[in-house]
């Protein structure tokens, strides 16, 4: 699973922060804990959605909120590129 699925996409996900390092104003250093980071926000959200249904009371595969979700990914990571 890591050599099928996990190590292509991060390698390109990594190749496309260098090719695009004027972009982000993270250290090039920090590139690979961004990536993880938001692997982790993504895994996290489908993984744990019977947990948020529990205590925020919506399903999170609803439209609206894969929207909210969407909007909260493109805030983090605009914090993440340079002004």
């Amino acid at each position: 699973m890591v050599n099928r699925w996990y190590r292509p996409a991060f390698e390109a996900a990594m190749k496309l922060t260098e090719w695009n390092r004027e972009y982000w104003q993270y250290p090039p250093e920090m590139r690979a804990w961004v990536l993880m980071g938001h692997h982790s926000i993504m895994f996290g959200y489908v993984t744990l959605a019977p947990l948020y249904r529990e205590l925020f009371g919506f399903d999170v595969f609803s439209d609206e909120a894969a929207k909210m979700q969407d909007d909260f990914l493109y805030l983090v990571f605009k914090g993440l590129q340079k002004p």
